[in-house]
């Protein structure tokens, strides 16, 4: 299980610190039986398995691995399964596996009339009958959860998933359905996902809060809570530690510490690190409401119950390279920005990922800044200027807005590899594109032909072109590498 945190913003955070410091909540799952404590085991850090490839896996990735947390669990990783078979997802040694396979989706419109008051020009009051389409989307899921563990049996579940949104049927007209479900398709995979989650066996759980502290006076210790209430404990645990190592921290940062070990199940850590900020403490007023035996008490259950996996661990925490992209298309910012995307998906997706600008003056201190000019070397030498156990390359062969009378097409299509240092081989290589073709009617050609113009004008000035396809791609070719859910808000 990954610990569960409470709703509390870092606006908030900080705003409470002035007084009082904020808490998170903490729940630990008490199985009351063998066969519970054996789900409880099963379920704190599975590996969500998609056999076939789809849009929108870390949105169902991310609202499973919320419904997980409520019930005592966590997802270790998720991938689209590759074509050939790699042994990674065995290599992550996940505590068991879910299988997720979906059903054809389906949308469907339904007319209805609603009746809207209003004032004339006379101030009388008026009542106008406006049609309105409510567009439904159905997604059906089917689960099926493995371990390696005899005492958990095998574990089927169906749910399914709705989300709708009613427009007036002037409003509707603008958007067909394909162009509706793309927008929506986000909300109904987190949906689905915590519908999925929440289907699992729920042992009983107990919830303890622990403080997080803050001085309000060092911008370091501020910015550590900020990283803590987005669920990045490892950068905020970065933070902590330095002020302790230079002298600025005190008991109360050994504290956020010890939390940040627990959160990330490094259970001996968090206990040396509470130990020893009890022992600091002495008896500063402030240490006295702390509960330090409920929390030893917690932290024994836990690494009784609840497994941490260090070679997921490890396989997530690799300094990953991702290179200056080569490309064949005249776009000045396409390929920088499918670049910059790729680096945001791994790091959401718990991978470390080596800065850009570090990556690139690595690059110049060597003659290279540009993505065509690195067949020139090798990837073993790239991998030793930028201290890297994997590198990322990018090839963009098409990156267009074709605008022809009626028919709108933007188009990115390119290849993604990934290098690995200890095999000194590739590890993933996946060609794909993202497209969307639009066909106007002969009475709308005009305004669709503006509508298009007018979206890519402003793509461009924010340096974003074909922003949609774009993010697409990167979804497609990062498909088939294990990837972390996003941090829970």
């Amino acid at each position: 299980m990954r610990p569960r945190f409470a709703p509390v913003t870092a606006a908030a955070a900080l705003a409470l610190s002035a007084c009082a410091a904020p808490e998170v909540r903490i729940a630990y799952p008490q199985p009351q039986t063998p066969s519970q404590e054996a789900m409880v085991k099963a379920l704190s850090q599975v590996f969500l398995d998609f056999p076939q490839p789809a849009e929108g896996l870390k949105e169902f990735a991310a609202g499973f691995d919320a419904a997980l947390a409520a019930r005592g669990g966590s997802v270790l990783a998720y991938r689209a399964a590759p074509a050939v078979p790699d042994g990674v997802r065995e290599s992550l040694s996940p505590s068991a596996v879910v299988t997720i396979t979906f059903e054809p989706l389906s949308v469907v419109r339904a007319d209805t009339v609603r009746e809207v008051k209003g004032k004339d020009a006379q101030g009388k009051e008026t009542v106008t009958k406006v049609p309105y389409v409510k567009r439904t989307a159905r997604l059906p899921v089917q689960l099926s959860l493995t371990s390696a563990d005899p005492a958990v049996p095998r574990c089927e579940r169906a749910v399914s998933a709705e989300f709708s949104e009613e427009r007036t049927r002037e409003d509707a007209a603008r958007t067909d359905d394909a162009a509706w479900l793309r927008k929506a398709s986000a909300k109904l995979m987190r949906a689905a996902g915590r519908k999925a989650g929440a289907a699992l066996p729920a042992p009983r759980l107990v919830e303890h809060r622990r403080p997080v502290f803050i001085d309000s006076q060092d911008k370091a210790s501020k910015e550590a809570a900020e990283h803590a209430f987005k669920g990045a404990w490892e950068a905020a645990s970065a933070l902590w530690a330095a002020r302790v190592d230079d002298g600025r921290g005190g008991w109360r940062d050994l504290w956020d510490l010890a939390l940040a070990a627990e959160s990330r199940r490094v259970y001996p850590e968090a206990e040396r690190l509470y130990r020893l900020a009890q022992e600091r403490a002495g008896g500063d007023p402030e240490a006295a409401p702390l509960r330090f035996d409920e929390v030893l008490s917690d932290l024994s259950s836990g690494a009784r119950l609840l497994a941490r996996s260090e070679a997921a661990a490890a396989y997530f925490g690799r300094p990953t390279a991702v290179l200056p992209f080569s490309d064949d298309t005249t776009s000045v910012d396409g390929p920088a920005n499918l670049r910059r995307l790729v680096a945001e998906a791994l790091t959401d997706g718990g991978w470390s990922v080596i800065p850009s600008d570090e990556v690139d003056a690595a690059l110049r201190r060597n003659g290279f800044s540009q993505g065509g000019q690195l067949k020139k070397t090798t990837p073993a030498k790239l991998a030793s200027w930028t201290d890297a156990d994997r590198l990322v390359f990018g090839h963009i062969d098409e990156f267009r807005n074709i605008m022809l009378g009626s028919i709108g097409r933007r188009l990115v299509a390119g290849t993604l590899r990934v290098w690995d240092a200890a095999s000194r081989a590739d590890a993933h290589l996946s060609e794909k594109k993202a497209e969307t073709t639009e066909v106007a009617g002969p009475n709308d050609a005009g305004a669709r032909f503006s509508a298009q113009l007018g979206k890519a004008l402003v793509e461009n000035l924010r340096g974003k072109p074909l922003a949609e396809e774009s993010a697409s791609w990167v979804e497609r070719v990062l498909q088939g590498l294990p990837l972390r859910p996003p941090p829970r808000r």
